[in-house]
């Protein structure tokens, strides 16, 4: 293989598995499920009961990953607990 072609399977590959990751942690909390991207600069929920603080704004908009827009309309802290191996800490 020549490095470009590696390059391009190895990006579909990456592709592939993140779909995959995603929805299966989708179909195991489909409503109060929030899929971990921490690639992402911008979080977007529905629900407002999580947020611990809320500021509400003028809409903005957020190009998705399907390239469709979809509008924030507050701003806010969710506070958040993250299991490390051993057990659930407070983040």
């Amino acid at each position: 293989l020549n490095s470009s072609t590696l390059k391009d399977r190895t990006k579909s590959l990456n592709r592939t598995g993140f779909v995959a990751r995603s929805w299966l942690d989708i179909r195991q909390e489909p409503n109060d499920g929030w899929l971990a991207d921490f690639g992402a600069f911008k979080h977007i929920t529905r629900n407002r009961h999580w947020f611990s603080t809320l500021e509400i704004i003028e809409p903005q908009g957020v190009r998705i990953g399907n390239d469709k827009m979809i509008y924030a309309v507050g701003i806010g802290t969710i506070d958040v607990e993250v299991f490390n191996g051993k057990q659930w800490i407070a983040s």
